[in-house]
């Protein structure tokens, strides 16, 4: 599971880590050891080597906070710490020691309460933080300054008798309360670091403090066992999991106890392990799997937040393990395939795709901000890399970040990031270069496709019984409906892409026309206008099962989502039929209280084609059993109130189209154009079907999407060019349409007058097209049956190209749970060229029987090549 370094190279290790200068971090032995140059080092220094890196991690040391590089960030911790201060109330009254909205943790004491909210015990602790950072980091203005000192004593000794009152997060009269989180990871992850910032300090003061403390936070570990890590526990997974061990090994070192650095240590690397869904350990589907998935909540596609989160502290955890006996020498080979596979692909231009952020798509500080993470992670790891590796993860940091067309925040690294990043991004001989190839993405695992061009990166956001429709908690992500139904995003090369998504979208996009999906037309409550300003269903306590089956995480009831993918051409196709949330059907099969709400979606089959510079839509089936009127959202374009937007159309005569609001029944072609962004995309109808276009101006407020205490007030106003298909109350309609990235006018004119794009079937039960340039066919088996040639006796999903009298094949079983599958093809007289294992084929002169094997392959796709005589 891991390897130790052998002390006979610890002293060698620590000299070319650099860490043998003092340090400036805490007033903890910042000076490295006599015995450490040893070759034998006992357990109690090896444990200092482990709090001096994690000191210099969150606060740098002497020398390298002298380098101008870091002033900004320096900078940015005085800001902090003079913010604190200033709303410090001193420790009178120690349920308030800190004046402003939400700090006040009297809640948890009064007798007639019933506490909702565990936040305030976190935001204490981040205010105490920010303070004792600010104390411990050479070159603010506060570093060692004896009145913080006395501040932060005094308050650290009443936040804990605050804190440990509360014991298994209960309030006085021992009822649970608030969010798990705070009491297991957010709250002492904030005191843990200052009692190593300032471990002499707190220890002068109160001998006991330090023990106390971590007493306390096993005590608060409700979730775990005996105070300890359970890993079989729901919440002891993934970026949760290694959050909480990262503490307990720090908490060990402070404790000189090895048996806990150990444990921790050995629990935190189980989040290293590659998910495999059909033996999963310690019934544990959060974490990274084969197809570079990332997973948490069991459900959730969250590689743009808890992913970053975890990609992050596995590489801080190198860095502090640095040196000891504890230092998982095999693990960065792991990390580094994370980035490439996992990370980089959804990373456009510096800015994290929407379609793995969870409810973190409604704060304010994602996007860009997310990828200063991801190059934080990255620059840290070029230290553990060899020569090679680390030059090719230098030259792809600079890709990223030149790449970007804003400004790249360095002020958000870390501070032992700081300067070699700056190193990395000054060197003339690093020059950028990108690893991730252009193409077709697929996160099957995690129901997530992206399609990379050379100018834009098309991602697509599906759902199923094994991966949940949205993500909403804790007031965070209110109108999340459908952003699992098919919704995408198209992000254009060159442009901020704040100006088109992040938080002012989805402040004001209307949810009910979020692109590329079908919904019943009808108005929706969020949890918090269902509930009373609750932000979950109050029958149900905040972390129950029920509240994360039914309210926050929701999977659908849909079986078929998934996509194939031929590899060496770089085009793929995904498919999903539309389910209900499972909270609907709990509440008609009477499982849920009467006053429990849950909506029923409407039904149909989507189709997409992602090649090259172009996206196929299809749909069909589509109804709804409730008889509402149904509406698919082809597009809706986001741009400023004042932006000079050109619409540019023609008929199905080649006639030119004035598109202004109204309908539109015999339109061929559409180009939309953003001059003030010098973008614009282009749009084809390959069937006669009314359109309706509308150009709302949406004025929202941010707490409309996000209602915490952290939100404040802040009205965004944005105009949209929405383009509909209206499916009224049919109840087999269907649609088809081509999105073409980056598309002039004159562009989609020669596009229109020679499409290669042909659709073949369009049925309630099969989705069949075929692109004329490239000779290939993408088809969707709903269920069994024949087209184009091709008949398949279970729903699959399926890609053939044919080119120099070859015939390329991939499979893929869109619902994950079938055996076998057979294909047969009108392909006569033909012989294999190569397979694999999954696919035995017998030939005949009339046709090719393929016998696909796809169980336990969890979507993956399957190739083979045959060739005609």
């Amino acid at each position: 599971m891991k390897k130790l370094i052998s002390s006979v190279l610890l002293s060698s290790m620590l000299l070319n880590a650099g860490m043998a200068p003092a340090l400036a971090v805490s007033n903890y032995s910042q000076t490295a050891t006599a015995n450490e140059t040893k070759n034998t080092v006992n357990a109690q220094e090896a444990a200092n080597t482990l709090i001096r890196n994690h000191c210099q991690y969150l606060a740098g040391n002497a020398e390298m906070n002298q380098n101008a590089v870091v002033k900004s960030k320096l900078s940015a911790i005085e800001k902090n710490a003079e913010k604190a201060l200033a709303a410090y109330q001193g420790v009178k009254n120690p349920y308030v020691m800190f004046s402003g909205d939400g700090y006040d943790m009297s809640d948890a004491k009064t007798v007639n309460a019933t506490p909702v909210t565990s936040d305030p015990f976190y935001k204490n602790a981040q205010y105490l933080y920010d303070m004792a950072l600010a104390y411990a980091t050479s070159g603010t203005k506060y570093y060692q300054d004896a009145a913080l000192k006395q501040k932060l004593i005094d308050a650290l000794k009443a936040f804990y008798e605050v804190y440990n009152k509360h014991t298994s997060y209960k309030n006085e009269e021992g009822k649970l309360f608030g969010n798990w989180w705070n009491w297991e990871i957010g709250v002492p992850t904030k005191i843990t670091s200052i009692l190593a910032l300032m471990q002499k300090d707190v220890q002068a003061a109160d001998a006991n403090l330090i023990a106390n403390y971590i007493k306390a936070f096993d005590n608060h570990l409700r979730n775990g066992k005996n105070g300890d890590v359970d890993l079989t526990s729901a919440t002891h997974t993934g970026t949760n999991l290694i959050d909480i061990t990262a503490n307990r090994m720090v908490q060990g070192a402070l404790l000189g106890d090895t048996k806990r650095i150990e444990k921790a240590v050995s629990d935190m690397m189980t989040v290293f392990n590659t998910i495999d869904p059909y033996h999963i350990v310690n019934n544990n589907t959060d974490g990274v799997y084969a197809d570079g998935s990332f997973i948490q909540h069991h459900r959730v596609a969250y590689t743009g937040s808890y992913g970053k989160l975890l990609l992050q502290k596995a590489v801080s955890s190198l860095y502090v393990l640095k040196g000891t006996p504890w230092q998982p020498q095999d693990k960065v080979s792991t990390i580094e395939n994370w980035i490439y596979n996992s990370f980089l692909p959804l990373i456009h231009e510096g800015y994290m795709s929407e379609v793995v952020k969870g409810r973190a798509v409604s704060r304010s500080t994602t996007g860009y901000a997310d990828a200063v993470g991801v190059v934080e992670a990255m620059t840290l790891l070029t230290t553990f890399l060899s020569e090679s590796n680390s030059k090719k993860m230098q030259q792809q940091i600079k890709y990223v970040v030149q790449s970007m067309p804003v400004k790249f925040n360095e002020a958000g690294l870390n501070l032992p990031a700081i300067e070699p990043y700056m190193a990395i991004m000054n060197d003339a001989t690093i020059t950028p270069a990108n690893a991730v190839k252009q193409g077709s993405v697929v996160f099957n695992a995690m129901d997530r496709n992206l399609q990379l061009g050379e100018d834009f990166t098309f991602a697509l956001s599906r759902s199923s019984n094994r991966i949940a429709k949205y993500e909403y908690m804790s007031g965070e992500n209110l109108k999340p409906w459908f952003q699992g139904d098919g919704a995408f995003y198209l992000y254009l090369s060159g442009v901020d892409q704040t100006k088109q998504y992040g938080i002012d979208y989805m402040t004001t996009v209307n949810p009910y026309r979020l692109p590329g999906t079908t919904v019943p037309n009808e108005a929706r409550k969020t949890i918090m206008e269902l509930y009373d300003g609750s932000q979950f269903y109050p029958k149900y306590t905040a972390s129950s099962t029920e509240q994360n089956d039914y309210v926050y995480f929701p999977v659908g009831t849909n079986t078929f989502s998934g996509s194939v993918s031929l590899k060496a051409d770089g085009v793929s196709m995904a498919g999903m039929q539309l389910g209900d949330d499972n909270g609907y059907v709990a509440k008609q099969k009477g499982l849920l209280p009467d006053d429990f709400v849950a909506y029923k979606n409407a039904t149909g089959n989507k189709s997409w084609f992602l090649m090259n510079d172009q996206i196929v839509f299809l749909g069909s089936g589509i109804g709804d059993t409730q008889k509402r009127d149904v509406t698919t959202t082809i597009d809706n374009r986001m741009s400023a109130p004042d932006a000079k937007i050109t619409v540019t159309a023609q008929d199905k005569a080649g006639k030119a189209v004035a598109v202004k609001e109204g309908k539109y029944s015999n339109l061929q072609w559409l180009c939309y154009q953003d001059e003030s962004l010098k973008t614009g995309v282009g749009y084809y109808f390959p069937q006669t079907k009314e359109i309706k276009i509308e150009t709302p101006t949406i004025t929202a407020n941010q707490k409309d999407i996000r209602n915490v205490s952290s939100q404040t007030d802040n009205m965004i106003t944005e105009k949209y060019f929405t383009m509909t298909y209206e499916h009224g109350k049919k109840t087999d309609d269907s649609y088809s349409y081509v999105l073409v990235p980056n598309a002039t006018a004159e562009e989609m004119k020669q596009y229109a007058a020679a499409p290669s794009i042909e659709i073949v079937e369009n049925s309630k039960t099969i989705h069949a097209v075929r692109d004329t340039k490239d000779n290939i066919t993408a088809i969707n088996f709903f269920e069994a049956g024949k087209t184009a040639g091709v008949q398949s006796s279970k729903p699959l999903s399926l890609l053939m190209k044919q080119a120099d009298g070859k015939t390329t094949i991939a499979l893929s079983d869109p619902l994950f749970t079938q055996d076998t599958i057979k294909v047969v093809l009108d392909l006569p007289n033909a012989k294999v060229v190569t397979k694999d294992d999954r696919i035995q084929a017998v030939c005949t002169k009339d046709q090719v029987t393929l016998t696909f094997n796809a169980k336990e392959f969890y979507g993956g796709s399957a190739e083979i090549t045959l060739q005609q005589a």
